[in-house]
């Protein structure tokens, strides 16, 4: 179908780019390829070395009305996106991020789905690509562990959900496979966080307290490239974590949910393991001894691992070599965990070719 243009669309499609030139076909087709016509293309191109450019600029000669913001330099996802808010024109927003595509009635879906409720937020079911050719896909999910239709009213979202945001997944917290309502994003004020990793949990965090309603439907709406250009190791993983967690705590203290700040302590003892097992299955094991000294010292990570000196943990050895600050063990048990992982995608790798 070929895309038509309105003056005033009533979304506004907004794709950062940066070196994705492999992948832009697929996203920006499954964007223009879609049965509901009323909607911008914000494309920003976020100073790409690749053909990321030429292969927007062939799209815009084709198609007058998608608008091409091509940045000077490198100022990453978050700010790019939040260019193409700048920029937009719609009532509603939707993120596609340039490695990953959209069902052929994904924003028919969400449209029909916003207005009908109501709702600030219209929230569709992710799939999970596996494989380059885009074949190999896990089941939809919109809900972290549900597939669910369900409505969930302001009351809800602030006594039962503002905890997604503190590490305890109850709702999925990227910014894609949503229609946004603009003039509640205007409204919270949003700023570019200038994360490099969580920038979607930030964005939603930040809006959360001004949503008066989020639909979630149970039908597919965006394939996410598990593996592509978003999933590889990130050196500012946990200083980004760190970070927001200072956020967190200010959110917490400000809407009542103290609570909510001991999962925030307990996610961050996570995703320190987490960034030393990256470490180690990149083979930087001298980058990983000198993360671990580095963390320790670090008073926001010292906070959050006070919160386990008064509860029973001597059965979590991690946790006992944080507190006992044994640099040896945490890394000894990291490697272990690591080896233990490994040897377990071997054996289904085996029986599921024996399977087969």
């Amino acid at each position: 179908m070929e895309h038509v243009m309105n003056s005033y669309p009533e979304i506004s499609v907004i794709i950062p780019v940066y070196n994705a030139g492999r992948y832009l076909d697929r996203c920006i087709g499954s964007v223009l390829s879609q049965s509901f016509q009323s909607f911008e293309l914000i494309l920003i191109n976020d100073f790409s070395s690749d053909n990321s450019l030429s292969i927007c600029r062939s799209y815009c000669e084709k198609y007058d009305d998608i608008q091409l913001i091509n940045l000077k330099k490198n100022k990453g996802v978050d700010n790019a996106r939040f260019e193409g808010i700048r920029a937009s024109l719609g009532k509603f927003l939707m993120f596609v991020d340039s490695d990953d595509w959209i069902a052929p009635k994904s924003i028919q879906i969400l449209h029909d789905d916003i207005i009908s409720t109501n709702a600030d937020i219209s929230s569709g079911a992710l799939v999970r690509v596996l494989d380059k050719f885009g074949m190999i896909r896990t089941k939809p999910q919109n809900m972290y562990g549900q597939y669910v239709d369900i409505h969930i009213g302001r009351s809800e979202l602030m006594k039962e959900y503002l905890v997604s945001y503190f590490g305890v997944n109850k709702l999925m917290v990227s910014m894609c496979g949503k229609l946004y309502r603009k003039s509640v994003v205007l409204q919270a004020k949003v700023a570019p966080s200038n994360f490099k990793m969580g920038e979607d949990l930030i964005f939603n965090l930040s809006i959360h307290p001004f949503l008066k309603k989020i639909s979630i439907v149970k039908k597919e709406v965006y394939y996410y490239r598990f593996g592509g250009m978003t999933d590889g190791f990130n050196q500012f993983f946990f200083k980004d974590v760190l970070d927001q967690y200072i956020l967190k705590k200010k959110y917490a203290m400000q809407y009542n949910v103290e609570a909510f700040i001991e999962t925030a302590k307990i996610e961050i003892k996570n995703c320190f393991k987490t960034h030393i097992k990256m470490l180690i299955r990149c083979k930087h094991l001298n980058n990983a001894k000198e993360f671990i000294t580095v963390s320790l010292e670090d008073y926001r990570f010292i906070e959050c691992m006070d919160y386990y000196r008064n509860k029973s943990i001597f059965s979590d050895k991690f946790i006992v070599a944080v507190l006992s600050l044994d640099e040896e063990g945490i890394l000894k048990i990291c490697i272990n965990e690591v080896r233990q992982e490994r040897l377990k995608r071997k054996v289904k790798t085996i029986v599921s070719r024996l399977m087969n």
